[in-house]
């Protein structure tokens, strides 16, 4: 099966939140060195076995929180952009494509569009909330879960 590859301008939070996807994955035994690709896919593994066991993810709050509740520092430029590489199976690109789909069943205020920056985001961020859940701001994101 051929890889594919697709370029994508991130949102720079991705630059921050990525990497702690690669140490879940390096934790997990997934790899020891984790592409981006593979850290997105974990990312979305977790996240789909998550909202199996406990329910779905609230993303309209997750996606509402401030940038300093997943540790990014308060100086940081959230508006600017890079471009990241993924290289994948069809498979892969066809999860991560029904994963932006359903968030854009959503109706995110001031969000026009839901483009697949947004679900990079999106998955990043609920990992990040599903390992530190105990922490009492990530409440409302869990919250139908009780």
């Amino acid at each position: 099966m051929a890889l594919q590859k697709k370029n994508v301008k991130c949102a720079r939070e991705v630059a921050i939140l990525a990497p702690y996807a690669a140490k879940c994955c390096v934790r997990d035994d997934i790899s020891n060195m984790p592409s981006f690709t593979a850290c997105i896919e974990y990312a979305l593994e977790r996240v789909e076995s998550y909202e199996e066991q406990y329910g779905k993810i609230n993303f309209y709050a997750l996606m509402g929180m401030p940038l300093a509740v997943f540790d990014v520092p308060a100086s940081f430029d959230g508006t600017a952009r890079y471009e990241a590489s993924l290289f994948g199976s069809e498979a892969f690109f066809l999860k991560l494509e029904a994963f932006r789909a359903a968030l854009a069943k959503l109706d995110f205020p001031g969000v026009r569009m839901v483009y697949t920056n947004f679900a990079l985001r999106a998955v990043l961020r609920a990992l990040y909330a599903i390992e530190h859940r105990e922490r009492d701001c990530f409440n409302g994101v869990f919250n139908r879960l009780s």
